[in-house]
């Protein structure tokens, strides 16, 4: 492959960034603004309209559907968080000689081993208070 030839980004890769770029912006001040400038339209038109059936139909499919999205936004952006976090964690523990090496990927252990970990931590705790 030449350095001229354009690399193929993976759709994965577009709707994360995609995905970033909304939860990033939804982050805003503007965005609320927004959002509430859209609500009292939407209650008004309503209220105007005389609270037709379609109209409270479309709202419940409507805000049904933004509760989903808003979830997997929410949750897309915590786990990325999160992530980077225990990266950033793990690249600590390797270079600080007193934290056990066992510890890096922790959170990818089954539940039982991580309670075994704490345990440890907390027992190696108390034998420094005393």
């Amino acid at each position: 492959m030449s350095d001229a030839e354009p690399t193929a980004i993976s759709p994965p890769a577009v709707l994360s960034r995609s995905i970033d770029a909304v939860t990033s912006w939804s982050g805003r001040p503007m965005a609320s603004v927004l959002a509430v400038v859209l609500t009292v339209a939407d209650l008004a038109w309503g209220y105007l309209s005389g609270w037709p059936t379609n109209w409270i139909n479309g709202n419940s499919a409507g805000t049904g559907f933004l509760a989903i999205i808003l979830l997997f936004l929410l949750q897309h952006s915590t786990s990325r968080g999160d992530r980077a976090l225990h990266a950033k964690l793990d690249a600590q523990i390797a270079v600080d000689e007193a934290i056990d090496n066992q510890l890096i990927g922790a959170e990818c252990l089954p539940e039982a081993e991580i309670v075994r970990l704490q345990e440890n931590a907390v027992n190696a705790g108390e034998r420094t208070d005393s």
